[in-house]
């Protein structure tokens, strides 16, 4: 899939958006900016340079496959208190042409949308900030006509989901990882879960470890804002056991994560994690 990660040992202060790469233990490489799909500004010991173009998957936003593109949609929320409704759905467009081929509805707002195959996996949320949301599995095989294949439930809110295999699906919510077996995309099967009981944002997923983005509300009082975000390693190797590893420290991000429009990426073994909509801190891979 989209992205793999492999991360050992502790992340120490950054400070003047400089990363120390003095420290061969230390996860960071360094950091860098995107401007105009060009490399604005590098620090650290990365292989590329200022005026260098950007990979294309820091530039692009939002699935994308040879022939598809798609992107969320969000209508006005209806309704007061626990009984919100905010519908939504994804988006399906022909890249060459830039035509609408159809859109695909889901319970409530759309989160996140992930191909694999002729199937697209989709999370989606309530309006309710305390509500549920689950995962929704259609077939895109005739874009021009999507259909829904099988649904999973969440207790919170659905953000983003990523793949081990092509039969075990990690779902990530507000405050759980949910690692599923979709051998049957009609059916899907919960394995395991692993629960924290601090804010989860993202996640990425390598072998027999997962990597999730975790922290608190943001403060937006003073830029960079105070987010106290980190990075969680799970062991997943027992799947019906996750346990946790170890924690990261991230620095604060110029914007807060949930709201940036990038998400953690994987380019040639190092990881890309958005600390802004145009600023990326680089680690090991």
């Amino acid at each position: 899939m989209r992205r793999l990660l492999v991360l050992t040992l502790m992340l120490f202060c950054v400070a003047c958006n400089v990363l120390d790469n003095d420290t061969d233990d230390s996860p960071f490489v360094g950091e860098l900016t995107v401007t105009d799909g060009l490399i604005s500004d590098v620090s650290g010991d990365l292989p590329l340079n200022a005026g260098d173009p950007a990979p294309q998957a820091l530039i692009e936003t939002g699935e994308r496959t040879e022939n598809l593109r798609f992107a969320l949609y969000a209508e006005e929320c209806t309704g007061t208190g626990r009984l919100i409704q905010c519908d939504g759905g994804v988006e399906i467009y022909d890249p060459a042409t830039g035509a609408l081929l159809s859109t695909f509805a889901t319970p409530q707002a759309a989160t996140s949308v992930t191909v694999q195959d002729n199937l697209a996996y989709i999370t989606w949320r309530s309006g309710d900030v305390l509500g549920g949301g689950g995962l929704v599995i259609a077939d895109i095989s005739t874009p021009e006509n999507v259909v829904e294949v099988g649904a999973y439930p969440t207790l919170r809110h659905a953000l983003t989901v990523d793949f081990a295999n092509a039969n075990t699906l990690y779902v990530l919510t507000m405050d759980s990882l949910h690692i599923l077996d979709m051998s049957d995309p009609a059916a899907p099967r919960s394995i395991g879960t692993y629960t924290e009981n601090v804010m989860l944002m993202d996640v990425i997923v390598v072998d027999d470890r997962a990597f999730v983005i975790q922290g608190s509300p943001c403060a937006p009082a003073s830029s960079p804002f105070e987010c106290d975000h980190h990075l969680l390693e799970l062991d997943i190797s027992t799947p019906d056991a996750p346990q946790s590893v170890q924690t990261i420290d991230l620095p604060d991000p110029e914007t807060p994560y949930l709201y940036a429009e990038h998400r953690l990426t994987l380019i040639d073994g190092l990881l890309y994690v958005p600390v802004g909509d145009s600023r990326f801190v680089v680690m090991r891979g």
